[in-house]
């Protein structure tokens, strides 16, 4: 099974590279999760049963110009809506392997931005290769 979400930009990205306090990061980091966490319950409502587990996730950003996927550091939060969401069982190794980060540059609109959550099952991935 393949799952995906997509929502827009809550506010701006954040990288690694950020150099403001962990105070001034509140609210984007609240932003961002919020903004997985609903799109996340929206998106999946048909889905009945329990959270899915041995799941591979990867996040695509679409729209920005960043240099270096591995700086994106709204994966987390990203991830953190969407388990408490109620969508992944956990954010640990043992549930899920977070493969790597991509980056879609396009010169939209700062209104066209957008990320896409693709979650598959290990199992299923493992069977097709």
């Amino acid at each position: 099974m393949t799952l995906t979400i997509f929502f827009p930009f809550p506010t701006e990205h954040v990288t690694s590279n950020d150099r403001r306090s962990w105070k001034a990061l509140l609210k984007p980091k609240k932003e961002w999760r919020d903004a997985a966490h609903w799109h996340a319950a929206a998106q999946t409502r048909g889905l009945k049963g329990k959270p899915l587990d041995q799941v591979n996730v990867q996040i695509t950003y679409t729209g920005i110009m960043v240099r270096d996927a591995h700086n994106m550091v709204c994966d987390k939060w990203i991830i953190d809506g969407i388990v408490s969401a109620g969508v992944l069982v956990d954010d640990s190794d043992d549930h899920m392997t977070l493969l790597p980060t991509r980056v879609v540059r396009h010169r939209w609109p700062i209104h066209r931005r957008t990320v896409t959550v693709t979650i598959t099952d290990r199992t299923q991935q493992e069977l097709t290769q």
